[in-house]
């Protein structure tokens, strides 16, 4: 899907040194894709990853470090939930890692059946996008790239139960 090259694997000393090349890449993932910086200040839930999106009907949380840094423990812990909970997550340096990372999540299938997913793509997809068509036009695309299928009615019984 995504191909690696070696600029990609460039990595610096500095963590914000090595979100400007990866922000860059994810502004490219439009219109399949979307994702926000989490600004990191007093304000800010601790845990929680610096980036977050959708991307393929699939979310992503990626937490950036610099080339010595390594994730805290409620880092890690938010990372696990997201791939417990079928998203793809990870620690990230480079735009390989996040090139790396969204190949992964797109070759494999989720676990568990279509009831498991029905409520957790409610929940997702309801904070990413203001209108039904929006919400439509994404599960319409996670047909199209993850299994299981999404079938036509619950596919309307999504739109329904966002009304």
């Amino acid at each position: 899907m995504f191909d690696i090259i070696e600029k990609d694997k460039l990595v610096c000393h500095l963590e914000k040194d090595n979100k400007k090349p990866i922000t860059k890449f994810l502004k490219t993932l439009k219109p399949d894709g979307y994702f926000i910086n989490i600004p990191q200040n007093k304000f800010s839930q601790l845990g929680i990853s610096d980036t977050i999106g959708v991307f393929n009907g699939r979310f992503f949380a990626f937490e950036t470090k610099s080339k010595a840094g390594k994730p805290t423990a409620l880092q890690r812990l938010f990372l696990r939930l997201v791939t417990t909970a079928g998203g793809i997550g990870g620690v990230t340096k480079t735009v390989a890692d996040v090139k790396e990372l969204l190949n992964l999540g797109s070759r494999y299938p989720l676990p568990g059946n279509i009831e498991q997913w029905f409520n957790k793509l409610v929940t997702i997809y309801s904070k990413f996008c203001t209108t039904q068509k929006q919400v439509l036009k994404l599960l319409k695309r996670w047909n199209k790239y993850h299994s299981p299928r999404l079938t036509d009615e619950v596919l309307e019984s999504i739109i329904i139960k966002m009304k």
